[in-house]
C-alpha cells in the first residue's frame, strides 16, 4: 500500500473537522463520522489537484458548514479517539480498496468505532497492516 503525503496528512484534517463537528454542533461520534464523510468537502480533500488539506481545521468546518445543516446530540470522545478512528477509516478504505460508504456501513454495522476506542491502547502503537488486519478480523468475528 503506497502512501503519499496527502494520505498522511487527510486525517488529521479530518480529526479536526470530527472535533471541530463533535464540539460545535454536539454530535455524537458516529453521527460526526457520517456528517464529514459524507459530504463534498470530504470528496474534494481526497482530491490531490485541489490540496484543500493545506486550509485550516476552521477554514475546513466553514466549507463543510456552508454545504451541510443538521440537528445536534452529544456524546463526548476524546481527541486521541478521534484522531486513531479517521486513521483507521482512511487506511480501511484503502487497504480494503472499498468505497467510503461501505466502510462507514461496516464500522457502524459491526460497531467497529467501539473496539477502535476500546483497544486503542494496544491497537495504536501497532503498524497499519496489523491495525487493519485487527479491524477486518473483528468485523469477520460478528457476520
Amino acid at each position: 500500500m503506497k502512501q503519499t503525503i496527502a494520505d498522511s496528512i487527510i486525517p488529521l484534517k479530518v480529526n479536526e473537522l470530527l472535533e471541530l463537528v463533535i464540539s460545535r454542533k454536539g454530535y455524537d461520534l458516529e453521527r460526526a463520522i457520517y456528517y464529514v464523510y459524507n459530504s463534498k468537502l470530504y470528496d474534494s480533500l481526497k482530491d490531490d489537484n485541489k490540496k484543500l488539506w493545506y486550509l485550516s481545521g476552521d477554514g475546513l468546518y466553514s466549507m463543510l458548514e456552508q454545504e451541510k445543516t443538521g440537528r445536534m446530540t452529544l456524546q463526548a470522545v476524546s481527541a486521541k479517539d478521534l484522531l486513531f478512528i479517521s486513521f483507521c477509516i482512511e487506511n480501511y478504505i484503502s487497504y480494503k480498496n472499498l468505497p467510503k460508504e461501505t466502510v462507514l456501513g461496516l464500522f457502524s454495522t459491526f460497531d467497529v468505532y467501539s473496539f477502535i476506542r476500546n483497544n486503542f491502547e494496544v491497537m495504536h502503537s501497532q503498524d497499519v497492516n496489523y491495525i487493519m488486519d485487527s479491524i477486518d478480523g473483528f468485523i469477520n468475528s460478528r457476520r
